[in-house]
């Protein structure tokens, strides 16, 4: 069978009409709106780890100053004795008291470096003392303590990260220790 010209025009045509895709400009127009939305979301990832770095270091530090508060408290209530060092920021600041059945304790709170430690130290009556020291908080930029009228205020300072992402907090702390 032969196909004429008429035919084969007809047959192109008919092709032409099943093609399915896209013209240039279709192509170029979603490329344009590609492109925006990748440099909308390429701008939007460093802002939101910005964020997430800041939101970590804000927990970090206020859960380092929550654990120095927590010794601090619990060693202060209990003390008999209080001295904070004569120098500018009052530590190394020692607690001391003697429980009922004549145990002596001694806790030596300092800052240092950006640490803030505890050395506590249990002399039970015919033993040799027996120190352990522990870091509680670390990233403490600052603390300063004072011990008046019977008040016990210690303020640390903790800061972590830099720029943007840094996060600062401080707590004070106010105990009224047992003294006599």
């Amino acid at each position: 069978m032969q196909l004429t010209n008429r035919m084969k025009v007809h047959m192109l045509r008919a092709i032409r009409r099943q093609e399915k895709g896209f013209t240039l400009i279709e192509i170029l127009v979603g490329l344009a709106i590609t492109g925006a939305l990748v440099g909308v979301v390429a701008m939007a990832v460093p802002l939101m780890n910005s964020s997430v770095k800041r939101g970590n270091n804000h927990t970090y530090v206020a859960t380092q100053l929550q654990n120095a508060t927590h010794w601090i408290q619990v060693d202060a209530k209990m003390a008999q004795e209080v001295t904070p060092d004569g120098g500018g920021s009052g530590f190394p600041l020692t607690l001391t008291w003697v429980d009922w059945d004549n145990t002596e304790y001694q806790s030596v709170y300092d800052v240092s470096g950006g640490d803030f430690s505890r050395a506590h130290t249990v002399t039970v009556v015919g033993n040799d003392p027996v120190t352990t020291t522990r870091s509680l908080a670390q990233s403490i930029a600052s603390g300063t303590c004072s011990y008046a009228d019977g008040m016990l205020t210690i303020q640390l300072t903790s800061e972590e990260g830099s720029g943007r992402e840094k996060a600062s907090q401080v707590r004070t702390i106010e105990v009224k220790p047992r003294t006599q």
